[in-house]
């Protein structure tokens, strides 16, 4: 129990982009073996957990450590939706590492297979291919799966199906759990709006360059 609380801090800081918070609550981790298969699948998402706040911290080399030690511990416990995890993470650390088609693939299929089987974990690859795709310099593709992250949340929210009076109840104690993450969705957000309209500048003063070099004269360009 201590190791699933330490886990759902170690994610929040993950959500918050924060890995030396989130290192500082997982570590150290115990190396022992877990006696039961629900203490398996716990050290499996603690690795995927260390695994995503390395690659955070920039240490491939951890993350990928971690990631694969994540993918064993899940085929020990047999839980499909842990391996899909792990296949999904080392396709971020593929991205990053210079094998963007592979890694990209690999993140994409992962959102694949939990829209088709398991939406609980949606909005983590959501997240993880606008990284993905964020790293690979496709800042258009990345705003776009920001995006579908924002309205799948908010989907998730309307799907919940409780009454407006309760949910108007609720509504300081949701605000409080989650406005810090809605921040952070915004100035990611942000950024990425920035990257798109920098490579169209970019785009564009290219091809008035191109213009220019060919003879042409700038009212036509």
């Amino acid at each position: 129990l201590e190791l699933a609380s330490r886990n759902n801090i170690a994610n929040c800081a993950v959500q918050l982009r924060d890995p030396e918070a989130g290192l500082r609550a997982l570590l150290p981790l115990r190396s022992d073996a877990p006696g039961t298969r629900l203490g398996v699948l716990r050290q499996a998402n603690a690795h995927d957990t260390l695994g995503h706040l390395y690659l955070l911290a920039g240490d491939l080399r951890e993350a990928r450590v971690h990631a694969q030690e994540s993918g064993r511990l899940a085929k020990l416990a047999a839980v499909k939706r842990t391996m899909q995890r792990h296949e999904a993470l080392l396709g971020l650390i593929d991205v990053r590492s210079g094998a963007v088609e592979e890694g990209l693939a690999a993140v994409e299929d992962a959102l694949a297979f939990a829209k088709r089987v398991d939406h609980i974990d949606v909005a983590d690859y959501l997240g993880m291919c606008a990284d993905a795709h964020e790293a690979a310099g496709q800042s258009d593709r990345a705003l776009e799966y920001l995006k579908e992250l924002v309205e799948w949340k908010r989907k998730s929210i309307d799907a919940e199906g409780m009454p407006q009076d309760e949910r108007l109840a609720d509504s300081l104690q949701f605000q409080t759990s989650t406005s810090v993450f809605d921040d952070a969705l915004l100035v990611r957000s942000q950024r990425l709006h920035a990257g798109v309209h920098q490579r169209v500048q970019h785009l564009v003063e290219t091809a008035i360059n191109a213009e220019l070099a060919s003879g042409h004269d700038l009212h036509r360009t």
